[in-house]
């Protein structure tokens, strides 16, 4: 018997082929754009997760009450608050502030360690999974180091071998490898090459009094609460704690999960943002309800077109049982082809997805959210089915009117679902593609055109600096200190002070040290002044109790917004008392009085979702030990000067130099920054294709058989006097309606959506009227061309032939 039922459902199946084709690789690409999207959200936001107490572990990190600014690092006087004054917490431990060190073992150099320093309290906290070695009580020593295991092949071949040996860094601190740990996973925010114990800013902070502490933001906290604590409560409880006791009056203090660190307080703005993963996995899920009810809308449309044969089966004494029974096998081969389909599509989709979106994708987890997904979907589509079969084959001549009334009605409400989900796919594409448009073509007040960002991480920088200036390719060389196109820039706040300046103001100063041919090489406009010239740089005689490298010229060139902020109208001469780049043994900043010698253009150094902010300049005393640097180039010949830099490094690398160092050009870089939105301009400019041909497919293919259904009212109308206009205009009109109503109840919606993801970005394009209009346009111009071939026919098909078939 299933086997009988199975040969007619595949007869069937081949019968309607093509809505049967639409219907199952429409479904199956929603159920693995769908997937894809959900897995990669899910494994996006549980980094960390592996640990055992992670579901209670949080980090905190601060938000400046004026300028609205995120603090990650927080005052380590915090720490001890916690412990003393919040019973919730069951453990407080931090990362500390890490202080670069060339280590040495046993007269071999190493090199500059990626490590991490931290409490003796930390790894009970993160547990790491530990190869050899000592298993507990880890780190509770200031003379223990652990190390990963790839550390430990590299330097000595294996784990067992690195047990034992001592690292010196040049601070004449001896620490012994303890224990040798597994590599940490890729969904893990923490990743050292070892982890020792802070021995500097601990014992550094006891000779402060508590107010200079709480100013001086140096350690990332994090804490284990009580498994029965109220996460919100104690949100609300240390919100306002810094502030309500008058610890640090600009400090507010946020709690989230460890897992949602990674898109939070990253500071990468090269990947991917949680923002841009939660719209690809709602996206899939938009493409998936559209995909379904397509699916639906064309078993729905099977099953009428099979009246004849229903009623036939009755006569032959067929029950409804039987009938549905048959219908249940039909649609469990059509699921069966989609989960296969979707299978498919998904294994060849793996690597294209995990190399575009530079992201791990582990099997396991994917198979496993899969089978959910496609279990979920099934169950609604079989429960769907099932109460359209059950309606089906109960059809009288009573109820059989009410009956196309209603299907009319599922059909229509279907089809407008499904537009409305095209229309909001086509509104966000258009949206996305003005601002791509305008971030590739924005003008960040610079020439980015044949210029090299080289990021000096050798050690003997001023040879390399020597050879790179020599290049034929180099056109000019523009050293600068820690200047960086990116989201790194140094950012001053209170410290920053001016005769007149307004109190309580305590607005985000950007201060950076460059090169004198700093402006020439950037090409960027000098507004007032001058800039820095020769004898502006201090000799090493003039500054007493410094070490060379913080020695800086008593002249700073200012940006357009420091000069408003300033609020001066002659600049030229103006005083300001800015950090002199250490901090006094009190925990007060040394500073410094300098005198504004010039104005600049503003220009970008962030990205475009930030302002520009006021910007001080000044002048680095030495050009050749800057951790950036950048060349200006010829254009076009960015590949060969970016290998003959490298070149330069293999070349100058002494041991413990690390073997690659970051050379990049601005034009490469300013693309990183808008990788986000140039992905969701692909993503929704796919998707609209996708959801707009499963849409076009199903229309047409219930727009046939519904003509084919409706020739005899056709008929009838032309007999009665309709023209073949008149009905072309009929149902113009009755696919018109549904269009109208899907532009009314998606366009508001979409349009808030995209205003809203358009105001995050400081320098955005607008949304006009002209990109309403084209999408209406266009849809109605999509829905009419396919049904038009339909509609002609029937509309000019001889009145006398329709009726005398039916």
């Amino acid at each position: 018997m299933i086997l009988h039922y199975l040969t007619i459902a595949s007869r069937n199946m081949w019968k309607y082929k093509l809505q049967s084709l639409v219907g199952i690789i429409g479904l199956a690409v929603g159920f693995t754009f769908f997937g894809l999207g959900y897995n990669w959200m899910k494994y996006e936001t549980s980094y960390d997760s592996f640990y055992p107490d992670s579901k209670h572990i949080y980090r905190i990190y601060g938000v400046d009450g004026q300028s609205g600014r995120i603090l990650e690092q927080l005052p380590l006087i915090l720490m001890e608050k916690l412990q003393q004054e919040f019973p919730e917490v069951v453990k407080v431990t931090a990362i500390y502030p890490r202080y670069g060190s060339r280590m040495t073992s046993e007269d071999r150099i190493i090199g500059d360690v990626n490590f991490t320093c931290v409490d003796e309290f930390f790894l009970e906290l993160f547990s790491p999974k530990i190869i050899c070695g000592k298993t507990d009580q880890l780190l509770h020593t200031a003379e223990e180091i652990v190390v990963t295991g790839t550390f430990a092949r590299k330097y000595w071949g294996s784990p067992e071998e690195a047990i034992g040996k001592t690292l010196s860094d040049r601070y004449n601190y001896t620490m012994r490898i303890v224990s040798v740990m597994e590599n940490p996973p890729e969904n893990s925010n923490f990743q050292p090459e070892a982890y020792r114990v802070d021995t500097q800013a601990r014992s550094f902070e006891q000779q402060m009094t508590p107010d200079k502490r709480w100013a001086l933001m140096r350690g990332q906290i994090f804490v284990l609460l009580n498994e029965k604590v109220n996460v919100s409560t104690f949100r609300r409880k240390i919100g306002n704690y810094a502030i309500d006791n008058q610890f640090n009056e600009s400090l507010a203090l946020r709690v989230i999960p460890v897992a949602e660190m990674r898109h939070t307080l990253s500071a990468d703005t090269s990947s991917f943002n949680i923002t841009y993963i939660r719209t690809f996995a709602g996206a899939g899920l938009l493409l998936l309800l559209c995909s379904i009810f397509n699916f639906l809308n064309l078993y729905v449309n099977r099953m009428l077109q099979r009246i004849r044969e229903v009623k036939l089966r009755k006569t032959v004494g067929a029950n409804n049982f039987s009938i549905i029974r048959q219908l249940q096998i039909e649609l469990t081969l059509h699921l069966a082809l989609v989960f296969i389909v979707s299978v498919l599509i998904l294994k060849s989709t793996i690597p294209i997805f995990e190399q575009r979106f530079e992201t791990q994708i582990i099997l396991p987890d994917l198979w496993r959210r899969f089978a959910l997904i496609s279990i979920t979907g099934f169950v609604i589509t079989y429960a769907v089915c099932l109460l359209a079969e059950i309606r089906f084959t109960r059809f009288s001549s009573l109820t059989q009117t009410l009956s196309k009334y209603n299907n009319r009605l599922f059909r229509n409400t279907s089809i407008c679902i499904q537009l409305s989900i095209c229309i909001f796919f086509l509104t966000s594409a258009s949206v996305f593609y003005r601002q791509v448009s305008f971030m590739n073509h924005f003008d960040w007040g610079f020439n980015k055109e044949g210029l090299i960002k080289i990021t000096m991480t050798h050690r003997d920088r001023a040879v390399i600096v020597d050879h790179i200036r020599q290049l034929a390719l180099v056109q000019e060389f523009i050293p600068t200190g820690l200047f960086s196109i990116k989201s790194e820039s140094r950012i001053m706040q209170g410290e920053i002070n001016w005769i007149d300046k307004p109190a309580g103001l305590s607005p985000v100063i950007e201060i950076e040290s460059v090169g004198k041919n700093f402006i020439q090489g950037f090409g960027i406009p000098l507004l007032k002044g001058r800039f820095f010239e020769v004898e502006d740089i201090l000799s090493e005689e003039n500054v007493r109790g410094l070490e060379l490298v913080l020695l800086q010229s008593d002249k700073v060139v200012i940006n357009q917004e420091m000069e408003k902020l300033i609020g001066k109208t002659n600049i030229i001469g103006t005083k300001i008392d800015i950090p002199a780049g250490y901090i006094n043994s009190d925990g007060t900043i040394g500073m410094k009085t300098v005198e504004v010698i010039g104005v600049i253009k503003v220009f970008h150094t962030l990205t475009l979702q930030k302002p520009v902010y006021p910007l001080i300049l000044q002048l680095a005393n030495r050009e050749d030990n800057g951790y950036y640097n950048y060349a200006r180039i010829a254009k076009g010949t960015e590949n060969q000067a970016i290998a003959a830099i490298n070149e330069v490094f293999k070349k100058c690398a002494v041991p413990g130099d690390p073997e690659e160092t970051e050379i990049i050009s601005i034009p490469r870089l300013l693309d990183d920054f808008n990788k986000s939105e140039n992905a969701s301009l692909q993503l929704f400019a796919v998707l609209a294709t996708l959801c707009i041909l499963i849409s076009v497919f199903g229309i047409f293919s219930i727009s046939a058989s519904n003509m084919e259904r409706r020739k005899k009212e056709i008929a009838i109308r032309k007999v009665s006097g309709a023209t073949a206009t008149d009905i072309v205009l009929m149902f113009f009109s009755e696919y018109s309606k549904i269009l109208l109503l899907a532009n009314v109840i998606t366009l508001p919606p979409a349009l808030y959506f995209m205003h809203q993801w358009l105001v995050q970005y400081a320098n955005h394009t607008e949304i006009h009227i002209a990109m309403v209009v084209s999408v209406v346009v266009f849809t109605f111009t999509m829905v009419i061309t396919t049904v038009i071939a339909q509609v002609l026919e029937a509309a000019n098909r001889n009145p006398v032939e329709a009726i005398s078939k039916v």
